[in-house]
């Protein structure tokens, strides 16, 4: 089967072998596994209901730095990421309780992850092998392609059954990937996509059954892969096309970054200020010690009658400042 500009295998044979990771975090407790079949990068998302939190994004972030590692190797070369996931599950979304409870969740990981995907700098295909809810949905629509599984798994937003609001750049990426009746629909309704209907209403490019899935991800994946012959441009096509979405959700993470931006700058200056006020200080102890150079013995009571009584003033001449540094020494020291 012609595939592209050349033949399937043709494209196999034209990769070189590099060694890549295949298991992340580690081979110890693969979260994810990163296989690759000549121009095919194939990640594996193996947690269950791959429930996204900080350490299930963070092994999904190193699958796609290492894919990105090769590819400033052999830039120019064909390739596709596949993405899928094992059993029912593509993703079932976040996991609520850790997302709700970790600081810095939705803008240091889950967002990120969405950005990513949507700009990855080559072509993406997301395997369908089941339910896809959620921020799972999210996950699949953020691949410029998808197919499905057609005897078991739903596409669903399901927020307003949860209830809960929609961060505007999730809301931008469904909308740029569906027609504004089936928006509508996914997003006030909550409905339910079967394969056929996703089918039916373009939200996939072609479903098969389970067995046949990943093959019809492959092919459509060598189909795809020569365009990424384009290298960097291709990344910044896909800039150009979801600049809506990729402006929401970037948005709330810049302003993030400005808030830690101007708290810096402010410990900043309060750390400049307080090692001024320290030489400050050091200068005071300077001219302090220098002055009581003038008063080789410590002032006694008798010496200091004259704030009480009319005798004459044993410091008169030397200036209220010296004096006070005078009785200062002689009540502190």
């Amino acid at each position: 089967m012609e595939v592209g500009d050349y033949q399937g295998n043709s494209l196999r044979q034209r990769i070189s072998k590099m060694n890549i990771k295949t298991a992340f975090p580690d081979a110890s407790n693969q979260m994810v596994t990163l296989v690759r079949e000549g121009p095919l990068f194939i990640l594996t998302m193996k947690t269950g209901e791959n429930r996204f939190n900080t350490k299930f994004i963070e092994a999904l972030f190193g699958a796609l730095d290492e894919i990105e590692k090769v590819r400033e190797q052999e830039d120019g070369e064909p390739a596709t990421l596949i993405t899928t996931g094992e059993g029912k599950f593509f993703s079932n979304g976040l996991d609520l309780e850790h997302a709700l409870t970790t600081p810095g969740f939705f803008d240091d990981y889950y967002l990120k992850l969405l950005i990513r995907i949507l700009t990855f700098p080559i072509p993406t295909v997301a395997a369908i092998n089941g339910h896809a809810f959620a921020g799972g949905f999210m996950l699949a629509l953020a691949h410029d392609y998808r197919v499905m599984r057609n005897d078991r798994g739903f596409l669903c937003m399901n927020e307003v059954d949860i209830p809960s609001p929609l961060h505007p750049g999730m809301a931008a990426i469904v909308r740029i990937k569906m027609t504004p009746k089936v928006y509508r629909d996914c997003i006030l309704q909550a409905h339910r996509f079967s394969a056929k209907e996703a089918l039916e209403k373009e939200l996939v490019e072609g479903i098969a059954s389970e067995s046949e899935l990943l093959e019809k991800a492959k092919e459509l994946g060598l189909k795809c892969a020569g365009k990424a012959k384009a290298g960097a441009i291709y990344g910044l096509l896909k800039q150009e096309m979801y600049v809506e979405g990729i402006k929401y959700l970037s948005l709330q993470i810049e302003l993030k970054d400005a808030v830690i931006r101007s708290k810096e700058d402010k410990i900043a200056q309060l750390q400049e200020a307080l090692i001024a006020y320290k030489d400050a200080l050091i200068k005071s102890q300077k001219d302090l010690i220098a002055v009581l150079k003038d008063y080789p013995k410590q002032p006694t009571k008798d010496d200091c009658n004259w704030i009480h009584t009319s005798q004459a003033n044993p410091y008169e001449g030397k200036g209220k400042k010296k004096i006070f540094f005078a009785f200062f020494k002689w009540f502190f020291i």
